[in-house]
């Protein structure tokens, strides 16, 4: 059992370490938006993540134009599609069941982008159609 729990725990920290070991990639994040959650404005660099919007292993994309800072919960929400940003107005919406659970606050705030040109339109554009599609879903589980 405990040689188990070892290898559960070396699994998780493992998948912790190669998200967050995408140094380069979050350091020119960093760089272009400023060290924080481009959503929450989370400003602890320990839980903002480099998030890709066309995953890595699809593209092979690690240009920051393919990017975005989030805090470590919202990415998760936004890889599970969960959470989805407008691509005409960068306007962030979640689905509805995580209202009652502390997202309300953040529901139609602007995607920070710090005068930049933002991340890719079309990247936005896949990622909303997956939103949208889980919010047509009945089916709500993370």
């Amino acid at each position: 059992a405990a040689a188990s729990i070892i290898e559960a725990r070396q699994r998780v920290m493992r998948e912790i370490a190669m998200r967050r070991g995408q140094a380069r990639f979050r350091a020119r994040l960093i760089r272009r938006y400023g060290g924080r959650c481009q959503i929450s404005g989370c400003q602890f660099l320990g839980l903002v993540e480099a998030a890709h919007i066309r995953a890595y292993s699809a593209s092979e994309d690690n240009s920051v134009s393919n990017g975005l800072l989030l805090r470590s919960d919202l990415h998760t929400l936004f890889d599970l599609g969960f959470l989805g940003i407008e691509p005409a107005s960068l306007r962030v919406a979640f689905h509805p069941a995580l209202q009652t659970a502390g997202y309300a606050e953040f529901e139609g705030h602007s995607l920070f982008v710090n005068g930049s040109s933002g991340p890719y339109h079309d990247a936005l554009e896949e990622r909303w159609h997956f939103f949208v599609a889980h919010l047509s879903s009945s089916i709500f589980e993370i």
